[in-house]
């Protein structure tokens, strides 16, 4: 009879029609705009999708991340319509073998995905892929993929990273085929998926390299610091969101350190992370990985404060604590299980040094970046990041050894981190062996179950159908019905409806006041959505302009402070400054119009219509304010003693500011700030969140990908960026899909 049924609705589909073998009702879910496809998002690679698995599809972690933030309809009831998917695609493959039935159909290609994952794990780790299990025994893509990763093993990173190159030369050559034939386009196909294949391999090693490692779990501390200190009192609140949403996706993008997402996390008990970290070293041989009392992870903790205790430290240092013996019941071991060593009291002492730094660190919104960076600002030739610069003292004194900089005790300490790493892994061999279990006990009734264990690989499945095919469009409308995507909505800010007031249907329309937080960074939001006769979603924002007088370069005024360095054209009075002041605010309010009705004319789904105005007579805790000076810059620039010996930065900060740059925030405009750095400023006063990269995060939060970093006018300010996609529009409109919640609801 079902097949009767799948008969009838592949005809159906002729129509462009088809209800699958589902009940609610779910209205379909369109992409309409992919900026590239999948596999052009490849290029350089040095910052490609950091994030790594769960979040490869798109040219950027924030185009793949918003196809999870797919607002579904409240209306649950009634049939479910779908679209029509193409039969040759791997849903339509599936849903051909499941007789029509999606539900099953998915959960066939997730099981491959979770093959995939566990598998390209084993790979990193420089072993054999997974042998088939029962359920993959006789699926020929299942094979195809086996035996392609089984030529990945024992690769380094940069030997993946020419294999890719390769692969797009071939894809390149292929594309300009005008008229392919059916040997030609097979082999398109084929070579587009090697190149996506190799693409998540290299990604999973990004994952597992101490380097990146080290970096997760410096950020996961912080942010969980930050984490205890906004979500306290304020667990709804858009920041704790933020912090949540961020420790969430480092927690799954590192699966060697960490045992799940935040949720893993939240359902363990208070000690819950030590006994998981125990219970994965008694995997494999009990109490010998639980060196000194410590897990693998407890040590990675201790070697990277001790490296960065070490930075400065005198030889020896001073008032070391008594000899530490080793912990009652814990027995020396031989051979690769090292004993729990006897101190002269200088590791102790080093790691109290570091956690020092750490814990000031870790109590800074802005700390994150003070141990990894690997600017130089204050001109010393290291690092100023407090773990690089220890792995740059370690790298010197490995290759200079009698340097000025050299230190034998980093090395040793940089030694017993790469010990800790190299424990992590040996257990988690042993773990993705045991999860491999769980690749044919996924059935359709376990799906949530599933996605809640593997949620990267969830996300995966969905990513690696593409629209054209209508695979993608189906599977949301599946994910909706069964109520799946809230996993990936419940922490993230804009699914809040904190400060949402009134409805887009009333005479007021509704109104969106609130801060909008990319932790650690935020500025404050407010503006209007109210829908018009023909459809459309009026966005209206007032933003409030504040002149501010600067008197250090008007002649005229008794605190004048110019120098020579600044061109007479540039010394203007205040009256000067204000006309000056009200040009700009009015240039920049009609090219920040004329520049979001470019793209709203484009996009046809959401549909909208934008009204940007300078508030004349706004309060002045309005925010979004701005202050517009004629110099602006947050801090004095390190080398300006250097460059300008005897002057002050205070007396001279407008020829300051022209010497080494505008460096304008949301708060702070020049008068001269350029076009694209005012449309990405405006973009946050709707409530957009920065989408560029910072080469020291691990996983970023919605970071493009390094190489087509001006993908997005969130992901730049410079001025051949320009661009807004579907998916910022959603973003400013969401409030209106969503808000006021239905009661129960998250």
């Amino acid at each position: 009879m079902k097949n009767k049924i799948y008969a009838l609705q592949k005809l159906m589909c002729l129509v462009n029609a088809v209800t699958l073998l589902t009940s609610p009702p779910v209205l379909a879910h369109t992409n309409r705009h992919r900026p590239v496809d999948y596999v052009r998002g490849v290029k350089g690679i040095s910052e490609q999708n950091r994030a790594g698995y769960g979040t490869l599809g798109e040219t950027s972690e924030a185009e793949a991340e918003s196809v999870f933030l797919h607002v579904c309809p409240r209306d649950n009831v009634g049939n479910v319509i779908y679209p029509c998917v193409n039969q040759n695609s791997e849903l339509g493959r599936a849903l051909e073998l499941a007789s029509g039935n999606i539900e099953t159909a998915f959960t066939t290609i997730f099981q491959r995905r979770l093959y995939e994952y566990l598998s390209m794990q084993r790979v990193g780790l420089g072993l054999e892929p997974l042998d088939l299990p029962g359920c993959l025994a006789n699926d020929e893509e299942a094979k195809k993929e086996q035996r392609f990763l089984k030529t990945l093993k024992g690769k380094y990173r940069y030997e993946i990273d020419n294999l890719i190159s390769e692969a797009q030369k071939e894809l390149r050559k292929l594309r300009r085929i005008k008229e392919p034939n059916d040997a030609q386009k097979q082999a398109l196909a084929n070579k587009k998926w090697e190149a996506s294949i190799l693409t998540k391999q290299r990604a999973v090693h990004a994952s597992q390299t101490p380097e990146r490692l080290g970096e997760a779990m410096l950020l996961d501390r912080q942010l969980k610091n930050r984490e205890e200190q906004y979500c306290g009192s304020d667990p709804g609140g858009q920041y704790c969101l933020s912090i949540r949403s961020n420790r969430d996706r480092i927690r799954m993008a590192f699966p060697v350190i960490f045992p799940g997402g935040l949720d893993e996390e939240k359902s363990q008990p208070v000690d819950g992370r030590r006994r998981w970290e125990t219970k994965r070293s008694m995997a494999i041989d009990t109490h010998n990985l639980d060196k000194c009392g410590n897990t693998p992870v407890e040590q990675m903790e201790n070697a990277m404060a001790r490296m960065i205790g070490l930075i400065g430290a005198p030889k020896p240092m001073v008032a070391p604590p008594p000899l530490a013996a080793a912990p009652a019941g814990v027995s020396p071991v031989a051979g690769k299980n090292r004993a729990c060593p006897e101190t002269d009291g200088q590791q102790e002492l080093a790691i109290k040094r570091g956690q020092k730094v750490l814990n000031e660190a870790y109590g800074d919104d802005h700390g994150y970046p003070l141990l990894v960076t690997s600017s130089d600002d204050d001109g010393n030739n290291e690092p100023d990041g407090a773990f690089n610069r220890a792995n740059y003292i370690a790298d010197t004194t490995e290759i200079f050894a009698n340097d000025p900089v050299s230190d034998s005790r980093m090395v040793e300490a940089r030694e017993a981190l790469n010990g800790g790493i190299k424990d992590a892994k040996d257990v988690y061999r042993v773990e993705v062996l045991q999860q491999a279990g769980r690749i044919c006990g996924a059935s359709p009734n376990e799906l949530k179950g599933l996605q809640d264990k593997y949620p990267t690989v969830f996300k995966q499945a969905v990513l690696d159908m593409d629209s054209e095919s209508k695979s993608r469009e189906a599977t949301l409308t599946f994910l909706c019905k069964k109520n799946l995507l809230n996993r990936y909505q419940k922490y993230n800010p804009t699914f809040s409806c904190e400060g949402v007031t009134g409805s887009v249907d009333g005479a007021d329309g509704m109104k969106v006041e609130r801060q909008s937080v990319g932790f650690p960074f935020a500025s404050g939001i407010n503006y209007n959505l109210k829908k018009l006769p023909n459809n459309k979603t009026k966005i209206t924002s007032k933003i409030n302009y504040k002149f501010v007088y600067d008197p250090s370069i008007d002649p005229s005024h008794g605190d004048y402070k110019g120098n020579g360095r600044i061109p007479a054209n540039l010394r203007h009075n205040r009256a000067a400054q204000e006309r000056r002041f009200n040009t700009k605010v009015a240039q920049w309010i009609t090219k920040m119009n004329a520049f979001y009705k470019k793209t709203a004319d484009k996009v046809k789904d959401p549909s909208v219509v934008f009204d940007i105005q300078r508030c004349q007579d706004c309060d002045d805790d309005y925010e979004p304010t701005i202050n517009v000076s004629e110099c602006y810059r947050r801090e004095e620039p390190s080398s300006f003693s250097v460059d300008h010996p005897g002057e002050s930065f205070e007396s001279s900060q407008c020829g300051s500011v022209r010497d080494y740059g505008n460096w304008q925030n949301a708060g702070n405009y020049t008068a001269d700030t350029d076009d694209a750095t005012i449309m990405h400023e405006t973009g946050h006063a709707l409530g957009l969140a920065d989408e560029y990269t910072a080469d020291y995060y691990p996983a970023h939060a919605l970071g493009e990908d390094g190489n087509l970093s001006c993908n997005s006018t969130m992901a730049s300010t410079r001025g051949n960026c320009h661009k807004i996609y579907p998916r910022h529009l959603k973003e400013i409109i969401r409030p209106s899909l969503i808000c006021p919640k239905d009661p129960g609801s998250p």
